[in-house]
């Protein structure tokens, strides 16, 4: 446990200060919390308050989080530094961390807070305290090259006494030794699995976490040893079917060549009891013979984490599937109800013809029975819509066509339109690029934002409700798929708020609608965001990224253009 720790936070909203303050301390970490907001204010404290740890807001009014971080380069000031941020992509999270960053987090995603502040200070400690040793090691290797430079000066000017001379020699070899001896205790002290290869993959030497971790948990790495050639075992491991092995041997073959600066991944290991995750981290060992020095860390606990918090964010969405069904029941009942009155007119109509065997048309009752399978398939699609927005299942990811995704989610949501005299209206750009996404949850998202707006729409005078859902390309290498109403719009403090976690403006509203399309989109590469019209009205982006290696999916029927003016199925009653 941390016993006391000050922490400088960049934060340009105190609520996120309090918060943060307040996760810290209910995991049982004692901080010194100093919050600054402004760019002035921070370079003063990082002098004055001395801080241990640092925590930057990406992005702020007039400042961002990596020229913070350039400022304690410039002023040589080395503590861990926690990149939070709110939209942070993969881009900007990746320009953070070769920054100097120690880890990044979104705000939606703070609970990983304290962990990472701890982990963050560990590694932190275990680098200065690997530097020191660094420097003990050369100041030893100095001393003694030194005192072995000032003997043998002393041994060619006196040469006087073999017996000296030999005493002397004696006391060299305890002094390298000695020096030995410290090298070995410090790599033994080094954090992890650590190896060494030399320039053909053979292993020279492991430090004793290395042979613990194969005792402890009955993997192979204990067989693993010194005189062992790693690449031939990674090699016997892809013929075995591991699907790892081949990533792992081209990437230790990379930096033992010199064509990679370095190689990281991770892979599982599977045990009697249990399945590891590690991490492996492989770097060339700085002297002219080459080689390289590789650590596995167990992260098995953290994948552990990461895989609870997936689970928890699947149930959380299906219940955001599940409260909108409740929404949709008038609608759903209302487009059932055709086919079904269509089905019981049809059936009534047979039975009459049957009933008078003399006026009996063959061709007119296979008419009515087609038309009550016609109607039977168009209430199946129906309760198939449904279903599938309800399932409960692993996120799939797909190449897919927002234009059908639409045409998919469309006929309920405009008969719940439809029912609170609001005209929904659709403008689809055509050969819109794929995404690469999971189609119940971006159908989940479509289906909310429209609600919300047909919900907001209530406030606008019957006549004038208007909703457009509009998809095109905003720029290269990406898709947009945007709700648009003429309501009274989202009052400007709102704007932000609406997408956060139990925050409504319904009566009866949880708050966790849009909270839960925020997620989906960010798990999807994408962004969510509402802004308001110039004149009047709100309208809510969802921004995915291109998926570059798909090619255009089939197009599903009422897709793209159509679906602008395509009117709902006509089903035949025969009376």
């Amino acid at each position: 446990m941390i016993e006391s720790l000050r922490i400088l936070l960049l934060e340009d909203e105190p609520d996120h200060a309090v918060l943060i303050k307040m996760l810290l301390e209910r995991d049982k970490l004692a901080v010194t919390l100093r919050h600054v907001m402004t760019e002035p204010d921070f370079l003063a404290a990082l002098t004055a308050f001395a801080p241990e740890i640092v925590l930057l807001d990406f992005r702020l009014p007039g400042y961002d989080g990596l020229s913070a971080l350039a400022a304690m380069k410039e002023r040589s000031i080395a503590v861990p530094v926690i990149m939070i941020s709110g939209q942070m992509g993969e881009e900007f999270a990746v320009r953070a961390l070769k920054a100097g960053a120690a880890d990044y987090l979104l705000k939606p995603n703070l609970q990983r807070l304290p962990a990472a502040v701890r982990r963050a200070v560990k590694e932190h400690q275990q680098q200065q305290a690997f530097l020191l040793a660094q420097v003990e090691l050369r100041r030893a290797h100095d001393e003694l090259e030194a005192r072995v430079k000032a003997r043998t000066e002393e041994l060619e000017l006196a040469n006087s006494s073999l017996h000296q001379e030999i005493a002397d020699h004696r006391r060299t070899e305890q002094d390298l030794r000695d020096s030995r001896t410290l090298i070995n205790a410090v790599f033994a002290s080094l954090f992890g699995n650590v190896g060494v290869l030399d320039q053909r993959g053979e292993i020279i030497a492991v430090n004793e976490a290395w042979q613990r971790l194969g005792q402890d948990h009955s993997c192979q790495l204990h067989r693993v040893g010194i005189g062992v050639n790693y690449l031939e075992v990674c090699r016997a491991a892809q013929n075995g079917g591991e699907e790892s092995a081949a990533a792992i041997l081209n990437g230790v073959v990379g930096v033992l060549a010199g064509t990679r600066p370095e190689f990281i991944a991770e892979y599982s290991c599977e045990n009697a009891s249990q399945s590891l995750r590690f991490r492996i981290f492989v770097t060339p060992l700085k002297r002219p013979e080459g080689g390289a020095i590789m650590t596995h860390i167990d992260i098995t606990p953290h994948h552990l984490a990461e895989t609870q918090v997936q689970r928890l964010s699947q149930e959380l969405a299906h219940f955001g599937r599940v409260s909108m069904a409740g929404e949709l029941a008038g609608a759903l009942a209302h487009e059932l109800r055709q086919p079904l009155t269509a089905i019981l007119s049809n059936s009534e109509a047979g039975l009459d013809s049957i009933a008078n065997p003399g006026a009996l048309d063959v061709g007119e009752l296979g008419e009515i029975l087609k038309d009550i399978a016609a109607s039977a398939q168009h209430a199946g699609e129906v309760i198939g819509r449904l279903r599938s927005l309800l399932s409960k299942g692993k996120s799939e990811l797909q190449s897919l066509a927002l234009n059908d995704v639409v045409a998919e989610i469309l006929p309920v949501c405009r008969q719940q339109a439809t029912l609170n005299s609001t005209a929904l209206v659709t403008e689809l750009a055509p050969d819109l690029p794929s995404v690469r996404g999971d189609r119940i949850q971006l159908e989940q998202i479509l289906v909310n934002l429209i609600g919300n707006a047909i919900e907001a729409l209530k406030a606008a005078p019957r006549g004038e409700r208007r909703l457009v859902v509009r998809t095109h390309r905003p720029a290269p290498k990406l898709v947009e798929i945007s709700v648009c109403d003429n309501g009274p719009g989202i009052p400007e403090p709102l704007l932000e708020r609406i997408f956060d976690s139990f925050f409504s403006t319904k009566s009866q509203g949880m708050g966790m609608g849009l909270s839960i399309c925020r997620s989906i989109a960010q798990s999807h590469g994408g962004r969510i965001w509402a802004e308001n019209n110039p004149d009047r009205g709100a309208i809510v982006r969802l921004q995915l990224p291109e998926w570059a290696n798909s090619g255009p999916p089939p197009a599903l029927p009422g897709s793209a253009a159509t679906l602008r003016t395509a009117p709902p199925p006509t089903l035949s009653v025969r009376k």
